[in-house]
């Protein structure tokens, strides 16, 4: 594989001869290990924070290290869906994901995502009252950096999401209902539906623990962050919910043409019915039937009903959370 076709941590990986875990623990602990004490140097009251940060480093490093592997994972599984695509479609090559590679768009991820979660925990209660607003921000560097992977996963699902959308928008050959009930489609939910569940996931890990140390501000944007999954696990299958709508419809259309044609003779001849159209209606009902049992979306509706389960209890937990500040309980 190109090094051009792999993630940024990937391509550090190969250059050091190191495994991605490696990697991964080093983006997690790297800041907090080193950066800290470097930064407590110049800012003697960082070695209090130093030494909490010592203590709850495993949960930095693990979720740094989860995000990253979750982020080769997402690589993967798009990949192999791009070439499932690419099987199906007449006109050619599916759109290229060469910004998925690119460093430049997960540091503007990293930028975006830290313009808006800084402040937040910096306004929040997160730092003790008696720093000043330029102790917090240094307080809050290590975090910023660490950011770098979650803001990784965050790109790479959301520009995969946007990859299974624009493939959806192809011109695909569809499989016959005889054999699938969502005419080949279902590897694009069933993919859209695990990396969701690994985007949920990584947000869980950041979103419980900060619970208990952050105020309502932040807890308002983790809601944000969770009712976004189930926003972009729909909204890349809009596009093949309409191919499955246009397909059923057509397929209705043809056999109801066939069948309005076959009631004519049979009404024509009712005194003395025949039994090869008799047998010719029982055939076009049984196949109305199997057609009517085309998805129109490529996923049973437990899927999305587990996926939407899953997403309003953490936000159940995250709102009491929420109310139980706001009142002071």
């Amino acid at each position: 594989m190109s090094s051009s076709s792999v993630l940024w941590f990937e391509r550090v990986s190969a250059r050091l001869s190191l495994p991605t875990w490696a990697v991964g623990i080093a983006v997690g602990g790297v800041p907090f290990f080193l950066l800290y004490p470097a930064l407590a140097v110049f800012y003697p009251y960082l070695w209090d924070m130093f030494t909490t940060h010592v203590q709850i480093s495993p949960f930095p490093l693990l979720v740094g290290l989860y995000c990253l592997l979750a982020s080769r994972y997402i690589r993967v599984r798009i990949e192999s869906l791009r070439e499932y695509t690419q099987s199906l479609s007449d006109e050619g090559e599916p759109p290229s994901m060469r910004s998925l590679y690119s460093f430049r768009t997960v540091l503007l991820a990293w930028t975006a995502t830290n313009l808006v979660v800084t402040p937040l925990f910096i306004s929040s209660n997160t730092y003790p009252t008696s720093y000043s607003f330029v102790q917090k921000i240094v307080a809050q560097t290590p975090w910023i950096i660490w950011g770098i992977a979650p803001s990784t996963l965050i790109w790479t699902w959301i520009y995969s999401m946007y990859s299974v959308r624009q493939m959806g928008k192809l011109s695909l050959k569809l499989k016959p209902f005889t054999e699938d009930r969502t005419l080949g489609l279902r590897p694009f939910a069933s993919t859209t539906m695990r990396l969701t569940l690994v985007y949920l996931a990584a947000l869980a890990m950041i979103t419980l623990p900060n619970l208990v140390i952050t105020g309502p501000q932040v807890q308002i944007f983790f809601v944000g962050m969770f009712l976004l999954g189930s926003v972009f696990f729909l909204l890349p299958l809009h596009s093949l919910h309409q191919k499955l709508v246009s397909a059923k419809q057509e397929k209705l259309r043809r056999i109801k043409s066939r069948y309005t044609h076959i009631m004519q003779q049979f009404e024509e001849n009712s005194e003395d019915p025949d039994q090869k159209l008799h047998t010719e209606l029982l055939v076009i009902k049984e196949v109305q039937r199997d057609i009517q049992g085309i998805n129109t979306w490529p996923f049973d509706t437990v899927i999305f009903t587990r996926l939407l389960a899953v997403i309003l209890s953490v936000v159940a937990i995250i709102v009491a959370r929420i109310v139980q500040v706001m009142l002071h309980l």
